[in-house]
């Protein structure tokens, strides 16, 4: 974990990192003690790969970071892990927000962006068909569907960041740093068929069991005549226990999905052996011995290095790759041990032999 004191030393180049995870500085009472041990996470990638790599450093009350965003750094390329962050270059927030710092403006270009640079990236690419980007456009139709009054427009809010507050949390912990209660926040508004753009809010308040969970945004109306004047309609929020009914109702239809296209490829896998048994039946009656390989196969030998030996599966290295790439992406949402087990004992069943080494991301992904 770099400790982020800015020393260069001899080796160290000027490079970029793209943020993970970050927070903004605490705000209130021992926001000072607090924000200390302020860290980020960044990945960086100077040619000897990609790298996750924690930066330490006291919280300043002006400059702070967001996920997906991208700093300016100084790096080792042989010790990327005493990454320094060039805060030189880095703007004030509220200078970011007036120059319409993508970041801010566009927050879900950054979470793609974070998800990519981790792994998660959606099987088949398409960013616009996962369940966040549904419940995107379930308020973007909500909001087409309600006008508001006279002189405001409909508009799609989303928390880039908000700074942490002490707070009671009302148990033996006594005062704890939270987000819930009023507090400093950057939002990303999206006003319906204008520009968005970034605005910072002095005093923002998340109404008890109204935060956003499932990465929907808030429904609100923002006036014709001042883009500072943005009213979340709290009431349009669902509540967080019906948030949570969504996230579990995804997850079994996602559980449905995979059982079906396991399925899918299971019967592939059957009928492209039954060919090949077919075949080599076909061989050995007009040769009246072994089959020979098909011609472009390398020799000797048949089935050629990769592909299933007879009484394995029929399954293509390719096939494989790809049965490999799907079950990736499903198990970067399994973290219980024994679920990962399980759907790695149905794929293993058809004599794949799927180790979890390769479940985990790919270099450089």
């Amino acid at each position: 974990m770099a400790r982020n004191q800015f020393q260069t030393t001899p080796g160290m180049i000027q490079a970029t990192a793209l943020v993970i995870q970050a927070e903004a500085p605490p705000q209130g009472l021992f926001s000072a003690l607090q924000g200390f041990n302020h860290f980020i996470r960044a990945v960086i990638d100077v040619g000897t790969g990609a790298r996750m790599v924690t930066c330490k450093f006291p919280a300043s009350t002006d400059r702070w970071l967001v996920p997906g965003q991208d700093i300016p750094v100084w790096v080792d390329p042989g010790h990327p892990e005493g990454m320094l962050i060039d805060w030189t270059a880095i703007p004030p927030m509220r200078d970011r927000i007036s120059q319409g710092d993508p970041a801010l403006v566009d927050p879900i270009t950054g979470a793609r962006r974070v998800a990519a640079a981790t792994g998660r990236a959606p099987a088949d690419g398409d960013w616009g068909n996962t369940p966040a980007a549904h419940r995107r456009a379930a308020v973007q139709q909500h909001l087409r569907a309600n006008p508001p009054k006279t002189g405001y427009r409909r508009a799609h809010v989303f928390v880039v960041s908000k700074r942490p507050k002490s707070r009671s949390d009302g148990t033996e912990n006594g005062t704890v740093m939270s987000t819930d209660g009023t507090s400093e926040a950057v939002l990303s508004v999206q006003p319906l068929d204008r520009p968005p753009y970034a605005l910072f809010v002095a005093r923002f308040k998340l109404p008890n069991k109204r935060r956003d969970l499932i990465s929907a945004g808030y429904p609100a109306t923002v006036s014709d005549t001042d883009p500072a004047d943005v009213r979340v309609q709290w009431d349009e929020v669902a509540p967080t226990a019906a948030q949570v009914n969504i996230r579990l109702a995804e997850a079994a239809q996602g559980a449905v999905a995979a059982q079906q296209q396991m399925a899918a490829q299971q019967w592939a896998a059957q009928q492209q052996w039954a060919a090949q048994q077919q075949w080599a039946a076909q061989q050995a009656a007009a040769q009246g011995g072994h089959p020979a390989p098909p011609a472009g196969y390398p020799q000797p030998g048949y089935p050629p290095a990769g592909y299933p030996q007879p009484g394995g599966p029929a399954v293509t290295p390719e096939m494989r790759a790809m049965i490999v790439a799907n079950l990736r992406a499903r198990l970067a949402m399994v973290t219980d041990p024994g679920q990962r087990q399980a759907l790695l004992g149905h794929y293993n069943a058809m004599g794949l032999q799927i180790t979890e080494q390769e479940m985990q991301p790919p270099p450089g992904a």
